[in-house]
């Protein structure tokens, strides 16, 4: 997620420095140069090349053209409406036709003349900048291309429609300069723009669909993370099958007063609490929709036998004081419902204790539950817990704080703890700021300098961030964020190094094609533990997306089995 973030990030910053050089004049020496270097020696109203080539490069730039353009989406509308997947034909209209009022507004904007060195070998009738042709078949062949890529099962064909979109964005812009058409200037600033629309339209279409609010794409190749392997209470290897005893009846719910639940009793005597739900008030829902989400949640575990004791919380403080409560309480069963930082705070709590971890995804991303296969919806999820197959997975551990997804330094904290600033003092929604403070740090790009000291041996390195993972992560980026399993026993590490801007650029493009590990500039590394030295000795450490201050050297550890989940059978 964050690398694609910054690849956005970065195709913005580039465009908008791009934009800035044309209009205080800057290109124009570069820009004369390659239009007449497509010309013939001499005569700067010849094409170069025989007369076929010119008209095979006026068929090239038709496959840019918005009749074309139209054509095709209307197309792919058409096809998804007959599978019936109507939101995501709606979100691909939304995309090209965003891009083409996005295209007119710049064009607009900036209304850069035509180049009027060389003759024009088609028709035109808008402002050069950014060239049209060149951002809407980037626009429209990425997002289709990424489309059609994320329900491949090989890495290959991923890659070989992924080249085939790219080349026909390429294509198109190069024959626009070639016809005269445009400042080579101009298909720059378009293609970067075209990318830029995608990645972040394709950015959207994966949140709405882990909101449910999109149709997922049911490709082969696809895993719900089914099929991990456990440990018993012995330490032993088991299926994920293994169950606990039927849950008992409940109490009453129980909300949040004064950082401590408050147990209601039924009847004339109190009723055995063997399932405990813990509620981030702050995770999906808006406030007035609490009491709304209180009853939902009651009726779904009564349809299952179980009468739930739940308690809100709307801070991650609260969190863990009403996790590390359950756990003095002995329930067995705690269940937390949020994203990933309140998952991570209630299992913080249970980790080395007999208590099983029950899971409400109700955050954003949900990298944890999609890991362990655990359903989106609360209704699937309150049935996954209500069955009560459990197993056991690893947790990394950081100077003493638990991770169950991931921790990185650099890049990634920063960009976290400046959104959180612009949320707090300017009222900026989480992801507008989010992108606004990634463009703040690609701008400052500020490195780490660090020794990472692993299994005997000492390696220095001068990075823009540091990656741990709780296991190993996938790299391409259709599986960015995902993990084949979670019970390894190792920590995944992922460090670039001599990395500039345009190399953070290049290694996302990597990541695009599956060919990350193959970097030179790339370190990717299993451990089961890892110290951390840095300067200076006091560096912000995000885990699981919560970002705290912590001395060096950083003490990076694997502990196995350490954590028992509830998961679908």
């Amino acid at each position: 997620m964050l690398l694609s973030m910054l690849l956005v990030a970065s195709a913005i910053w580039a465009f908008a420095i791009l934009a800035d050089e044309v209009v205080e004049g800057d290109t124009h020496v570069f820009d004369e140069a390659v239009l007449l270097a497509m010309r013939t020696a001499g005569d700067p109203t010849a094409p170069w090349g025989p007369r076929w080539f010119t008209e095979w490069v006026r068929d090239c730039t038709a496959l840019g053209s918005t009749g074309i353009l139209t054509f095709i989406t209307l197309a792919v509308t058409g096809f998804l409406l007959l599978q019936g997947k109507t939101r995501a034909a709606v979100m691909v209209v939304i995309a090209v036709g965003g891009g083409m009022l996005l295209s007119t507004a710049l064009k607009r904007g900036f209304d850069r003349p035509r180049p009027d060195l060389v003759p024009h070998g088609v028709m035109v009738y808008t402002a050069s900048f950014p060239s049209g042709h060149a951002m809407l078949s980037a626009v429209v062949y990425l997002t289709l291309g990424a489309l059609l890529a994320r329900v491949q099962p090989q890495r290959w064909l991923k890659a070989y429609i992924l080249t085939i979109a790219m080349a026909l964005a390429i294509l198109v812009g190069l024959s626009r300069i070639y016809l005269g058409v445009h400042w080579p200037t101009d298909v720059l600033a378009g293609w970067v723009a075209g990318a830029a629309w995608a990645l972040m339209v394709w950015h959207v279409a994966l949140w709405l669909q882990q909101r449910g609010e999109l149709e997922r794409d049911d490709g082969p190749g696809e895993s719900n993370g089914a099929g991990l392997v456990g440990r018993d209470d012995a330490g032993a290897l088991v299926p994920a099958g293994s169950t606990d005893p039927p849950l008992e009846a409940a109490v009453d719910q129980a909300h949040l007063r004064q950082g401590k639940p408050q147990h209601h009793v039924q009847g004339s005597r109190a009723m055995p609490l063997p399932v405990y739900v813990i509620l981030n008030t702050l995770a999906g829902a808006p406030a007035p929709a609490h009491d709304d989400r209180c009853q939902q949640l009651c009726d779904l575990f009564e349809r299952q036998g179980i009468q739930p004791c739940i308690a809100l919380a709307s801070s991650g403080r609260e969190v863990r004081s009403l996790a590390q409560h359950a756990v003095q309480a002995r329930y067995r069963t705690i269940v937390a419902g949020g994203g990933d930082g309140t998952i991570n705070a209630v299992a913080s709590a249970l980790v080395g204790t007999g208590a099983t971890l029950g899971i409400l995804p109700l955050g954003t991303l949900n990298h944890f539950a999609k890991d362990l296969g655990i359903p989106l919806d609360l209704e699937g999820a309150v049935q996954t817990i209500s069955a009560g197959s459990t197993t056991r997975v690893d947790v990394g551990e950081v100077n003493g704080h638990v991770f169950l997804n991931n921790s990185s330094l650099g890049l990634y904290p920063r960009i976290v703890r400046h959104r959180k600033k612009q949320q707090e003092r300017l009222g900026r929604g989480k992801w507008p700021a989010f992108l606004w403070a990634t463009l703040t740090m690609v701008r400052r790009y500020p490195f780490l300098y660090l020794r990472l000291c692993l299994e005997g041996e000492s390696l220095v390195r001068r990075t823009p961030f540091v990656f741990i993972g709780n296991n190993a992560y996938q790299l391409d980026i259709f599986n960015i964020g995902a993990r084949v399993c979670l019970d390894a026993g190792a920590l995944s590490l992922y460090v670039p190094h001599r990395t500039g801007r345009l190399g953070l650029l290049v290694l996302a493009l990597r990541a695009l094609l599956g060919l990350l590990r193959r970097a030179k500039d790339f370190d990717a590394l299993c451990v089961q533990e890892v110290r951390i030295a840095t300067r200076p000795t006091r560096v912000l450490v995000a885990t699981d997306g919560e970002v705290s201050v912590m001395e060096t050297p950083l003490h990076y550890r694997i502990r196995p089995g350490a954590l028992r989940v509830l998961v679908p059978r």
